[in-house]
């Protein structure tokens, strides 16, 4: 595994979580910095970081990854109205257009 998508209650997840929470919290401060208001967060994975960037107030979210296990895990335990968990390929952005029109 990989510790690039970790899963709660893993060995990574203890041992990782704290350095991917750093990267979501900088992100935070910049998007709000620049008032960004709605984001794509591409490789969502299980969803942590798009819900804690939705707790700290960012309005509209559309978190995409492309394995189905990953989003159906980001649905149950990460879910949040101002998040919609897709499956998507971020080289096609085929199924989020509809949240996400790139406008």
């Amino acid at each position: 595994m990989s510790f690039e998508r970790l899963i709660p209650g893993t060995k990574e997840w203890d041992l990782y979580y704290a350095n991917h929470q750093c990267r979501y919290t900088f992100s935070l401060n910049q998007l709000k910095y620049f008032n960004c208001r709605k984001i794509l967060d591409a490789a969502t994975g299980v969803g942590y970081g798009a819900n804690f960037l939705a707790v700290n107030g960012i309005p509209f979210i559309t978190a995409i990854d492309r394995n189905n296990d990953a989003i159906k895990l980001a649905k149950n335990r990460f879910h949040h109205e101002a998040v919609h968990f897709l499956v998507d390929d971020c080289q096609t952005f085929k199924n989020s257009t509809k949240y996400f029109p790139f406008d």
